[in-house]
Protein backbone atom coordinates (compact mmCIF):
# COMPACT_ATOMS: atom_id res chain seq x y z
CA UNK A 1 0.00 0.00 0.00
CA UNK A 2 1.27 3.79 -0.62
CA UNK A 3 1.37 6.68 1.12
CA UNK A 4 0.33 8.92 -1.43
CA UNK A 5 -1.01 9.16 -4.56
CA UNK A 6 -1.51 12.13 -6.94
CA UNK A 7 -3.66 12.55 -9.64
CA UNK A 8 -3.64 15.28 -12.34
CA UNK A 9 -6.24 15.98 -14.16
CA UNK A 10 -7.57 18.87 -16.49
CA UNK A 11 -10.42 20.88 -15.32
CA UNK A 12 -13.24 18.56 -16.16
CA UNK A 13 -15.70 21.17 -15.04
CA UNK A 14 -15.32 23.13 -18.62
CA UNK A 15 -16.92 20.40 -20.76
CA UNK A 16 -19.67 21.19 -22.40
CA UNK A 17 -19.60 20.10 -26.17
CA UNK A 18 -17.07 18.87 -28.68
CA UNK A 19 -15.83 21.46 -31.16
CA UNK A 20 -12.56 21.89 -32.90
CA UNK A 21 -11.59 24.23 -29.62
CA UNK A 22 -12.04 20.64 -27.26
CA UNK A 23 -9.30 19.40 -25.53
CA UNK A 24 -8.73 15.45 -24.23
CA UNK A 25 -12.60 14.53 -24.74
CA UNK A 26 -11.99 10.93 -22.99
CA UNK A 27 -9.58 10.85 -19.70
CA UNK A 28 -11.69 13.95 -18.81
CA UNK A 29 -14.72 13.32 -18.82
CA UNK A 30 -16.18 13.27 -15.20
CA UNK A 31 -17.01 9.41 -15.04
CA UNK A 32 -13.55 8.60 -16.11
CA UNK A 33 -12.10 10.99 -13.26
CA UNK A 34 -14.08 9.13 -10.67
CA UNK A 35 -13.24 5.42 -11.67
CA UNK A 36 -9.50 6.52 -12.30
CA UNK A 37 -10.04 8.02 -8.46
CA UNK A 38 -11.66 5.03 -7.08
CA UNK A 39 -9.10 2.62 -8.66
CA UNK A 40 -5.87 4.67 -7.28
CA UNK A 41 -7.76 4.67 -3.84
CA UNK A 42 -7.30 0.84 -3.07
CA UNK A 43 -3.62 1.54 -3.69
CA UNK A 44 -2.93 3.62 -1.74
CA UNK A 45 -3.64 5.42 1.91
CA UNK A 46 -4.65 8.95 0.54
CA UNK A 47 -5.22 10.16 -2.95
CA UNK A 48 -4.70 13.94 -3.95
CA UNK A 49 -6.68 15.20 -6.64
CA UNK A 50 -5.93 18.01 -8.44
CA UNK A 51 -6.17 19.79 -11.86
CA UNK A 52 -3.52 22.97 -10.23
CA UNK A 53 0.11 22.40 -11.55
CA UNK A 54 1.38 24.99 -8.78
CA UNK A 55 -0.55 23.00 -6.24
CA UNK A 56 0.73 19.55 -7.74
CA UNK A 57 4.26 21.12 -7.42
CA UNK A 58 3.59 21.95 -3.93
CA UNK A 59 2.46 18.83 -2.97
CA UNK A 60 5.43 16.80 -4.72
CA UNK A 61 8.02 18.87 -3.02
CA UNK A 62 6.14 18.48 0.54
CA UNK A 63 5.55 14.28 -0.08
CA UNK A 64 8.45 13.06 -1.73
CA UNK A 65 7.18 9.41 -1.12
CA UNK A 66 3.93 10.16 -3.93
CA UNK A 67 3.42 8.39 -7.04
CA UNK A 68 1.88 10.45 -9.51
CA UNK A 69 -0.44 9.59 -12.23
CA UNK A 70 -2.02 11.94 -14.92
CA UNK A 71 -4.87 12.85 -17.13
CA UNK A 72 -3.43 16.31 -17.60
CA UNK A 73 -2.92 17.37 -21.09
CA UNK A 74 -3.56 21.06 -21.15
CA UNK A 75 -3.50 23.28 -23.77
CA UNK A 76 -2.72 21.60 -27.58
CA UNK A 77 0.82 22.79 -27.82
CA UNK A 78 4.10 20.78 -28.64
CA UNK A 79 5.09 20.49 -25.16
CA UNK A 80 1.44 20.66 -23.31
CA UNK A 81 2.02 16.66 -22.59
CA UNK A 82 5.57 17.01 -21.46
CA UNK A 83 5.11 19.49 -18.52
CA UNK A 84 4.17 16.18 -16.02
CA UNK A 85 6.92 14.21 -16.68
CA UNK A 86 8.99 17.12 -16.27
CA UNK A 87 7.94 18.48 -13.07
CA UNK A 88 7.88 15.00 -11.73
CA UNK A 89 11.70 14.47 -12.97
CA UNK A 90 12.91 17.39 -11.43
CA UNK A 91 11.05 16.21 -8.10
CA UNK A 92 12.34 13.24 -8.25
CA UNK A 93 8.65 11.78 -8.03
CA UNK A 94 7.81 8.58 -9.56
CA UNK A 95 5.04 8.66 -12.19
CA UNK A 96 2.85 6.54 -14.41
CA UNK A 97 3.35 6.58 -17.77
CA UNK A 98 6.30 8.15 -20.84
CA UNK A 99 8.80 10.83 -19.96
CA UNK A 100 8.76 14.32 -21.41
CA UNK A 101 11.11 13.25 -24.49
CA UNK A 102 9.05 10.47 -25.21
CA UNK A 103 5.85 12.63 -24.98
CA UNK A 104 6.99 15.63 -27.11
CA UNK A 105 7.88 12.81 -29.91
CA UNK A 106 4.49 10.82 -29.69
CA UNK A 107 2.29 14.09 -29.26
CA UNK A 108 4.35 15.43 -32.21
CA UNK A 109 2.49 13.50 -35.23
CA UNK A 110 4.52 14.32 -38.17
CA UNK A 111 7.66 13.38 -36.27
CA UNK A 112 5.99 10.24 -35.17
CA UNK A 113 5.99 9.18 -38.40
CA UNK A 114 9.52 9.05 -39.17
CA UNK A 115 9.70 7.35 -35.72
CA UNK A 116 7.59 4.84 -37.15
CA UNK A 117 9.10 4.47 -40.79
CA UNK A 118 12.68 3.94 -39.07
CA UNK A 119 11.34 0.49 -37.68
CA UNK A 120 10.15 -0.57 -40.45
CA UNK A 121 6.54 0.19 -39.97
CA UNK A 122 4.18 2.17 -42.39
CA UNK A 123 3.09 5.35 -42.30
CA UNK A 124 0.69 7.31 -44.17
CA UNK A 125 1.86 9.53 -46.93
CA UNK A 126 1.46 13.67 -45.22
CA UNK A 127 2.39 16.94 -45.76
CA UNK A 128 2.85 18.97 -42.45
CA UNK A 129 1.77 22.94 -42.84
CA UNK A 130 3.37 25.29 -41.04
CA UNK A 131 1.39 28.58 -42.60
CA UNK A 132 -1.81 28.34 -44.33
CA UNK A 133 -0.50 31.84 -45.73
CA UNK A 134 2.55 30.54 -47.71
CA UNK A 135 1.26 29.11 -50.80
CA UNK A 136 4.28 26.81 -51.90
CA UNK A 137 3.15 25.04 -48.50
CA UNK A 138 -0.56 25.08 -49.10
CA UNK A 139 -0.31 23.69 -52.85
CA UNK A 140 1.87 20.96 -51.98
CA UNK A 141 -1.22 19.59 -50.62
CA UNK A 142 -1.76 18.70 -53.67
CA UNK A 143 0.71 15.97 -54.09
CA UNK A 144 -1.26 13.82 -51.56
CA UNK A 145 -4.15 11.72 -53.37
CA UNK A 146 -7.71 12.39 -52.22
CA UNK A 147 -9.30 11.67 -50.00
CA UNK A 148 -7.55 13.63 -47.32
CA UNK A 149 -7.19 14.09 -43.63
CA UNK A 150 -7.05 17.13 -42.34
CA UNK A 151 -6.05 17.59 -38.15
CA UNK A 152 -3.94 19.48 -35.58
CA UNK A 153 -0.16 18.08 -35.58
CA UNK A 154 -0.20 18.34 -31.94
CA UNK A 155 -2.36 17.04 -29.32
CA UNK A 156 -4.60 13.96 -28.58
CA UNK A 157 -7.72 12.84 -27.41
CA UNK A 158 -9.14 13.30 -30.91
CA UNK A 159 -8.68 17.24 -30.17
CA UNK A 160 -9.38 18.97 -33.78
CA UNK A 161 -10.65 15.62 -35.59
CA UNK A 162 -14.13 15.82 -36.73
CA UNK A 163 -15.69 14.83 -39.20
CA UNK A 164 -15.39 17.77 -41.33
CA UNK A 165 -11.60 16.52 -41.25
CA UNK A 166 -12.36 14.33 -43.76
CA UNK A 167 -12.39 16.16 -47.18
CA UNK A 168 -12.31 15.17 -51.16
CA UNK A 169 -11.25 18.18 -52.51
CA UNK A 170 -7.87 20.22 -52.37
CA UNK A 171 -10.06 23.24 -52.54
CA UNK A 172 -12.06 21.94 -49.24
CA UNK A 173 -8.48 20.74 -47.45
CA UNK A 174 -7.63 24.66 -48.23
CA UNK A 175 -9.75 25.66 -46.18
CA UNK A 176 -10.11 23.19 -43.73
CA UNK A 177 -6.12 24.41 -42.88
CA UNK A 178 -7.23 28.27 -42.55
CA UNK A 179 -9.87 27.23 -40.19
CA UNK A 180 -7.61 24.74 -37.97
CA UNK A 181 -4.87 27.40 -38.17
CA UNK A 182 -7.01 30.12 -36.74
CA UNK A 183 -7.62 28.23 -33.71
CA UNK A 184 -4.72 26.91 -32.66
CA UNK A 185 -1.37 29.03 -34.94
CA UNK A 186 0.26 25.66 -35.05
CA UNK A 187 1.19 23.93 -37.80
CA UNK A 188 -1.79 21.77 -39.56
CA UNK A 189 -1.11 17.91 -40.83
CA UNK A 190 -2.46 16.76 -44.10
CA UNK A 191 -2.73 13.10 -44.85
CA UNK A 192 -4.31 10.54 -47.18
CA UNK A 193 -7.22 8.77 -46.14
CA UNK A 194 -6.77 4.68 -46.02
CA UNK A 195 -10.23 3.00 -46.26
CA UNK A 196 -10.03 -0.12 -43.46
CA UNK A 197 -10.24 -1.71 -40.53
CA UNK A 198 -9.24 0.37 -37.71
CA UNK A 199 -7.56 -0.91 -35.02
CA UNK A 200 -5.55 -0.99 -31.42
CA UNK A 201 -2.80 -2.34 -30.53
CA UNK A 202 -1.98 -2.19 -26.99
CA UNK A 203 1.47 -2.96 -25.14
CA UNK A 204 2.67 -2.83 -21.20
CA UNK A 205 5.74 -3.50 -20.65
CA UNK A 206 9.12 -1.70 -20.03
CA UNK A 207 12.14 -1.20 -21.35
CA UNK A 208 12.89 -4.53 -19.99
CA UNK A 209 10.39 -6.80 -20.89
CA UNK A 210 6.41 -6.82 -22.57
CA UNK A 211 4.05 -7.47 -19.76
CA UNK A 212 0.94 -8.10 -22.05
CA UNK A 213 0.00 -7.10 -25.76
CA UNK A 214 -3.23 -7.72 -27.87
CA UNK A 215 -5.37 -6.02 -30.26
CA UNK A 216 -8.41 -4.69 -30.74
CA UNK A 217 -10.86 -3.70 -34.35
CA UNK A 218 -12.72 -0.65 -33.84
CA UNK A 219 -16.78 -2.16 -34.65
CA UNK A 220 -19.78 0.43 -34.86
CA UNK A 221 -23.44 -0.82 -35.79
CA UNK A 222 -21.50 -4.34 -36.66
CA UNK A 223 -19.60 -2.50 -39.48
CA UNK A 224 -15.54 -2.92 -39.15
CA UNK A 225 -14.39 -1.84 -43.17
CA UNK A 226 -14.64 1.95 -42.90
CA UNK A 227 -14.57 3.55 -46.37
CA UNK A 228 -14.68 7.18 -45.30
CA UNK A 229 -15.58 7.50 -41.79
CA UNK A 230 -13.52 9.55 -39.30
CA UNK A 231 -13.45 8.29 -35.50
CA UNK A 232 -12.96 12.15 -34.06
CA UNK A 233 -14.67 14.02 -31.58
CA UNK A 234 -18.03 13.11 -32.57
CA UNK A 235 -17.21 9.00 -32.36
CA UNK A 236 -16.63 9.74 -28.53
CA UNK A 237 -20.78 10.25 -28.30
CA UNK A 238 -21.82 7.54 -29.82
CA UNK A 239 -23.65 5.09 -27.40
CA UNK A 240 -21.21 2.47 -25.98
CA UNK A 241 -23.92 -0.51 -27.19
CA UNK A 242 -23.34 0.80 -30.54
CA UNK A 243 -19.48 0.63 -30.65
CA UNK A 244 -17.22 -2.34 -29.65
CA UNK A 245 -13.62 -3.42 -29.40
CA UNK A 246 -13.31 -6.79 -31.11
CA UNK A 247 -10.52 -9.31 -30.73
CA UNK A 248 -8.56 -9.25 -34.18
CA UNK A 249 -5.54 -10.89 -35.73
CA UNK A 250 -4.52 -8.57 -37.96
CA UNK A 251 -0.07 -8.16 -36.81
CA UNK A 252 1.61 -11.02 -37.68
CA UNK A 253 5.20 -11.89 -36.17
CA UNK A 254 7.23 -9.91 -37.88
CA UNK A 255 5.14 -6.71 -37.15
CA UNK A 256 4.65 -7.23 -33.92
CA UNK A 257 8.70 -7.42 -33.80
CA UNK A 258 9.13 -4.32 -34.72
CA UNK A 259 6.18 -2.52 -32.90
CA UNK A 260 8.17 -3.94 -29.59
CA UNK A 261 11.22 -2.51 -30.89
CA UNK A 262 9.47 0.74 -30.88
CA UNK A 263 8.46 0.53 -27.89
CA UNK A 264 11.52 -0.63 -26.77
CA UNK A 265 13.56 2.31 -28.33
CA UNK A 266 11.96 4.97 -25.66
CA UNK A 267 13.83 5.30 -22.53
CA UNK A 268 10.59 5.50 -20.11
CA UNK A 269 7.53 4.31 -21.26
CA UNK A 270 4.90 1.63 -19.52
CA UNK A 271 2.27 1.95 -21.80
CA UNK A 272 1.02 2.46 -25.28
CA UNK A 273 -1.90 1.96 -27.69
CA UNK A 274 -0.64 1.78 -31.30
CA UNK A 275 -3.78 3.26 -33.57
CA UNK A 276 -3.70 1.27 -36.83
CA UNK A 277 -5.17 1.05 -40.28
CA UNK A 278 -5.15 -1.69 -42.70
CA UNK A 279 -6.61 -1.76 -45.87
CA UNK A 280 -8.05 -4.45 -48.10
CA UNK A 281 -4.70 -5.41 -49.57
CA UNK A 282 -3.34 -6.30 -45.63
CA UNK A 283 -0.99 -3.73 -45.29
CA UNK A 284 -1.11 -2.00 -41.62
CA UNK A 285 -0.82 1.80 -41.42
CA UNK A 286 0.52 3.25 -38.29
CA UNK A 287 -2.02 6.66 -36.88
CA UNK A 288 -0.53 7.57 -34.04
CA UNK A 289 1.33 6.40 -31.08
CA UNK A 290 -0.21 7.23 -27.56
CA UNK A 291 1.70 6.52 -24.73
CA UNK A 292 -1.34 8.57 -22.83
CA UNK A 293 -3.87 6.85 -23.81
CA UNK A 294 -7.41 6.75 -22.47
CA UNK A 295 -7.24 3.58 -20.20
CA UNK A 296 -10.96 3.99 -18.67
CA UNK A 297 -13.71 1.57 -19.23
CA UNK A 298 -15.31 1.58 -22.40
CA UNK A 299 -12.02 2.32 -24.39
CA UNK A 300 -9.93 0.08 -26.79
CA UNK A 301 -6.86 -0.14 -23.88
CA UNK A 302 -9.11 -1.79 -21.42
CA UNK A 303 -11.38 -3.36 -23.07
CA UNK A 304 -8.37 -5.16 -25.06
CA UNK A 305 -6.94 -6.08 -21.25
CA UNK A 306 -10.02 -7.31 -20.13
CA UNK A 307 -10.13 -10.15 -22.56
CA UNK A 308 -7.16 -11.62 -20.70
CA UNK A 309 -9.37 -11.53 -17.15
CA UNK A 310 -8.34 -8.44 -15.88
CA UNK A 311 -10.68 -6.18 -13.87
CA UNK A 312 -10.25 -2.29 -13.76
CA UNK A 313 -8.43 -2.09 -10.93
CA UNK A 314 -6.49 -5.28 -11.67
CA UNK A 315 -5.37 -3.63 -14.86
CA UNK A 316 -4.81 0.13 -12.88
CA UNK A 317 -2.66 -1.86 -10.22
CA UNK A 318 -0.82 -3.96 -12.71
CA UNK A 319 0.46 -0.64 -14.32
CA UNK A 320 1.36 1.29 -11.43
CA UNK A 321 3.26 -1.60 -9.72
CA UNK A 322 5.23 -2.05 -13.02
CA UNK A 323 5.92 1.74 -13.37
CA UNK A 324 7.67 1.67 -9.64
CA UNK A 325 9.40 -1.17 -10.22
CA UNK A 326 10.69 0.42 -13.63
CA UNK A 327 12.17 3.84 -11.65
CA UNK A 328 14.95 3.51 -10.14
CA UNK A 329 14.66 7.13 -7.84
Amino acid sequence: MLNNILFITDDCDYEKEYSLKSKDSEGNKKGAKLEMTEALQKLALNVHCTYSISEANEFMSKNKDAFTVTTYYGEAAPDSKSIIPSLCKTNKIKYLGADAYTQMICNDKYLSKKVVEQFGLNSIKSVLIYSPDNAIELNSIKGLSLPLIVKPNFGGGSNGIMNCSYVTTYEDAFDLVRELYNYQNLPILVEEYIPGNEFSFIIIGNKKQILFSDESMLTIDNQSFFEKEVFGLESKKIDVTRKKYEKSSFVDTCTRKKMFNLFHSFDKVEFMRIDCRVNKQGAIYILELSPDCYIGTNGAFFETVKRADYTFNDMIKMLVENSINSQNY
